[in-house]
């Protein structure tokens, strides 16, 4: 769990930025603030600091406090920390105002503020309690008012929360309003997919969740599988809402991160989905920044939601743009049981299919052509340059022109050339909206069975 002080209310952060030497206490890890003091004492931490300035002592303590099992939630958790740690110790009659946020690796983190004269001397006090992973932790800032913001802020962008023994999975359920409780082993069974490589899987009785080995840039990817759920809202309305539930924020938001890339389509199975590809925390190519993919799926009258986060999509590599990205083949190897025959939508596909689809850069040239009736054409133009002169440079370009046969055997195309040469791609037609879904384009996806990569053509 990542957390950030701003004018002493507590929100959640989604990175680190270890410029400094991390230190660890029970289930933490934290940066101290330069020249601040380390002590423990009866198993609490306390880091602290104390300076005159013009003629005035502020001061500032930040007492850590170990973590310990609980079965309550995070409310009842916070109050009882409040009741304990603030209310009893200061004599601090008011009631709290407290405010909630739950992160994506599935810490929620409760959080008030209160003032009182303490032995003569005015104090600000903060209490930040954390629930997740059947444990509770809470940090007790103590303060002279209106100082120490940058230290404060600092620290909390800073500090993480880890579950014991290193396994913390992503608790979307309880982030999504489930009860951990919910019988949900039948509609986890429903789905049937092909982990990534070296990933491995845990099954819970509210999930499934597949976590990536820890990369050389320390990034550890997870994908998170939740139970199926009925709904009867439209699939967009239904992704939309659950990404706010999830991250905490508005995928269609333009700041501080871009717009997402969202996309809609049916499977050959006949499931409807869409997804939503967004930077969520923070600004692209920040430390804090991470990457998140949200998919829902529609089965009947049943709703399947599946999570992805990562590093950064420039510096990931799992869902990397750059270095890998496992999300392809994962999503190829979706299916669903007790979904339709993929023979039913093969003429529907061939529908969508049907016309003429483009791929231009500066080197290369792609064109296909699809008719309903199983035949196409495509053609492909490569340039290369050549420098013949200190003026002059060489353009030569290559040209290949075809004209075929294809057939489909669910998200598989086979393309036989005329000429004897085959081909064969994993391929999806959908609908791809990168600006808030404005505007929405077609696209036709391909990746070669045994390759690392696809690529996309847009309809001409």
């Amino acid at each position: 769990m990542k957390i950030s002080l701003l004018s002493l209310l507590i929100a959640f952060a989604w990175g680190q930025s270890m410029f400094a030497q991390t230190e660890t206490f029970d289930i933490a890890t934290f940066v101290r603030p330069a020249g601040w003091s380390r002590a423990e004492s009866n198993g609490i931490l306390v880091l602290q600091d104390r300076k005159r300035v013009q003629g005035r002592v502020e001061f500032c303590q930040i007492y850590l406090f170990p973590s310990q099992s609980s079965n309550a939630d995070a409310t009842e958790n916070f109050q009882a920390e409040w009741d304990s740690k603030v209310a009893r110790t200061f004599g601090i009659d008011a009631k709290p105002s407290p405010q909630a946020q739950t992160n994506p690796e599935g810490w929620t983190a409760v959080s008030a503020t209160g003032f009182v004269v303490w032995q003569g001397v005015p104090t600000e006090v903060v209490l930040v309690a954390s629930t997740g992973f059947g444990r509770s932790a809470s940090i007790l800032v103590t303060l002279s008012p209106n100082t120490y913001q940058t230290e404060l802020n600092t620290f909390f962008q800073n500090f993480d929360y880890h579950a014991p023994g290193g396994d913390h999975p992503l608790d979307v359920h309880r982030m999504h309003g489930e009860p951990p409780s919910s019988p949900a082993g039948g509609s986890l069974a429903n789905y049937v997919y092909t982990p990534p490589p070296s990933w491995s899987q845990q099954t819970l009785v509210d999930g499934v969740v597949l976590r990536s080995p820890v990369y050389d840039n320390g990034e550890s990817c997870q994908l998170t599988l939740l139970p199926w759920r009925p709904s009867s809202q439209p699939l967009d309305v239904e992704a939309i809402g659950t990404f706010r539930q999830i991250f905490q924020t508005d995928p269609l938001t333009t700041y501080p991160s871009p717009p997402p890339t969202m996309a809609r389509g049916t499977s050959p199975q006949g499931w409807e989905y869409f997804t939503i590809k967004k930077l969520v925390g923070g600004q692209e190519g920040e430390a804090r920044t991470r990457g998140s993919i949200l998919l829902v799926a529609r089965v009947d009258s049943q709703v399947a939601t599946i999570v992805g986060t990562s590093k950064d999509f420039m510096v990931s590599q799992c869902f990397g743009l750059l270095r890998g990205d496992v999300w392809p083949r994962f999503f190829y190897s979706l299916q669903f049981k007790n979904a339709r025959s993929p023979g039913q939508e093969l003429a529907a596909i061939q529908q969508r299919l049907a016309g003429s689809w483009i791929l231009a850069t500066g080197s290369m040239g792609m064109a296909y052509t699809f008719q309903a009736n199983g035949r196409y054409a495509d053609t492909m133009a490569t340039q290369y340059r050549t420098r013949v002169s200190g003026s002059e440079v060489l353009a030569t370009t290559t040209g290949f022109f075809g004209d075929g046969a294809y057939s489909i055997d669910g998200n598989r195309m086979v393309m036989k050339r005329d000429d004897g040469k085959r081909f064969e791609y994993l391929f999806r037609v959908e609908q791809v909206s990168k600006d808030s879904g404005r505007t929405w384009a077609d696209r036709l996806t391909l990746m070669e069975p045994g390759g690392t990569g696809e690529f996309s053509l847009r309809r001409n």
